[in-house]
């Protein structure tokens, strides 16, 4: 009897956020989603690829993950959630970072045809790969692609 061997692919998405979330983030590895967005998180697997990107008045992609792991967790964790004292975005994913640029305003400016209007933006390999290259140009990093699909 044969097997059928599905081999699943990484999907690419832009985590999107303000300055405060990324910096307890980046710290901790660990993104969150919350009841309303519980679809996003879903849908957001292991070895899928991740873009950090900062809002306002960043407004750029500042690094590149891998996401490692999903999980549920109450605590209070996010500055949100420490100023109203609850758990807010309890749906978790854990991430590797592969690549961080130090400085901030360093980063890669996103084009005017992607709307961020959510904390997880889905996009094309091919926007990723594009992302990834004009990094390695503007950050003189190599070998940087994780992405092994």
């Amino acid at each position: 009897m044969k097997k059928k061997i599905i081999e699943l692919k990484s999907r690419h998405f832009i985590l999107v956020g303000d300055e405060s979330t990324w910096k307890v983030a980046l710290e901790h590895t660990q993104w969150g989603f919350s009841e309303k967005n519980i679809g996003l998180w879903r849908t957001t697997n292991e070895n899928d690829l991740i873009l950090f990107y900062v809002t306002a008045p960043i407004k750029k992609i500042i690094g590149f993950g891998i996401i490692t792991n999903k999980f549920i967790n109450d605590d209070v964790f996010w500055p949100d959630e420490k100023l109203f004292k609850k758990s807010i975005w309890k749906y978790r994913i854990k991430f590797h970072i592969t690549y961080l640029i130090k400085n901030w305003k360093h980063g890669i400016p996103i084009p005017t045809t992607i709307m961020l209007n959510i904390g997880r933006k889905v996009i094309e390999k091919e926007v990723y790969a594009k992302f990834l290259k004009d990094a390695e140009i503007k950050w003189r990093i190599k070998n940087s692609n994780p992405d092994k699909t």
